[in-house]
């Protein structure tokens, strides 16, 4: 039988689709990844806080705008670095893209007044 042979190409997409690669690419804990962490569960704690504290002294439908913006801008943002080098970064930015739709939606039901009112 005649032996295999691959190009570079051909042996670097096999590496890839052996079984637990995508584990061990993302299983170390470096100073990088913490920073993302940190910086993601800070956006997040920040707009849990601020987003229902903000609300009663500002305008409603800015604060809806910036939030579909932002909420938008983070899934665009977040689907592009998945596609490159920077796919940690990426899956953290769409995880909060979709961590922020809760918010939006507060936002736009406040803004058109439907939603309940005493709660």
């Amino acid at each position: 039988e005649k032996p295999v042979v691959y190009t570079e190409a051909e042996e670097n997409e096999n590496e890839l689709s052996k079984p637990g690669v995508f584990i061990r690419m993302y299983n170390h804990l470096t100073l990088l990844n913490i920073l993302y962490f940190s910086g993601a569960l800070l956006i997040m704690g920040a707009y849990s806080l601020l987003m229902t504290l903000a609300w009663e002294h500002c305008n409603g439908t800015g604060i809806t705008s910036v939030m579909v913006a932002q909420t938008f801008v983070f899934g665009i943002v977040g689907m592009i670095l998945w596609n490159t080098d920077y796919q940690f970064l990426g899956g953290l930015l769409c995880s909060l893209s979709t961590g922020m739709v809760p918010y939006t939606v507060y936002c736009i039901q406040r803004a058109l007044d439907i939603w309940p009112q005493g709660e």
